[in-house]
């Protein structure tokens, strides 16, 4: 079971944005280093502890449903995560995507899952013990790099499940900021929408945002398995 933190840091307010709080659970030893123990210790997913999750809090998680196998698998396959050092997840639900980066990653790696759903982040203690849960606003990188002694630009991955769409464009555009400081040179972005471009304004809105701010950006893929069907994005720095 992950350790509590007595440092300050970031954590979550009723807003939704970053504030000084307590404490943010992590391991005992390098905060977010992967140990062949916590390969090992992987517990089943719950499958009602999203849905319920979402009755509480729809805007905050947007969505009702949990990422499938098929959308984890197409989304880990895109970071090269057997070599990172640093990966961070955002959003991590109840796991699912979580589990899919924990087989790929190496031991040595610092992996942190990002949930500031308290339900949530205590599911996922439960799920995976010894991996780094900051029960935190997932929006605030740069921050959250500083309080685990991250240099900016020393992130190699970031998958994120955050529901964007619904930020408005200044939290959008400051999320988008804060991940391109932290990612190093040639670092990759993964995200998931179900909001497609060719129909949703927001969605075109959002693309053009990520066109300004990344090198490359691609709409690798649609996962028409996933309910509902969801669209996969890279972006690399």
């Amino acid at each position: 079971m992950a350790a509590s933190r007595n440092a300050s840091a970031p954590h979550a307010s009723p807003s939704g944005h970053a504030s000084a709080g307590p404490h943010l659970p992590a391991p005992s030893g390098p905060s977010g280093l992967i140990t062949d123990a916590v390969l090992r210790e992987v517990k089943p997913q719950s499958r009602t502890a999203f849905l319920k999750a979402f009755m509480k809090a729809p805007v905050q998680l947007g969505t009702c449903f949990s990422s499938s196998p098929a959308l984890c698998r197409r989304m880990t396959a895109q970071l090269n995560l057997g070599e990172a050092s640093v990966v961070f997840e955002l959003g991590s639900g109840t796991g699912p995507l979580t589990a899919a980066v924990l087989r790929q990653v190496r031991p040595g790696c610092r992996f942190f899952a990002v949930e500031m759903n308290h339900e949530l982040a205590e599911g996922l203690r439960r799920r995976f013990p010894g991996v780094s849960i900051l029960e935190t606003d997932a929006t605030k990188l740069r921050d959250l790099c500083r309080h685990e002694d991250i240099a900016p630009g020393g992130v190699d991955a970031i998958c994120a499940s955050l529901p964007y769409m619904l930020f408005p464009k200044t939290l959008q555009r400051e999320a988008l900021e804060d991940m391109h400081a932290v990612l190093r040179p040639g670092g990759r972005m993964v995200m998931l929408t179900y909001w497609p471009e060719e129909i949703h304004p927001r969605a075109r809105a959002w693309r053009k945002m990520l066109d300004g701010t990344f090198r490359v950006v691609k709409r690798h893929s649609v996962v028409w398995a996933n309910l509902p069907p969801a669209f996969v994005y890279l972006v690399e720095k």
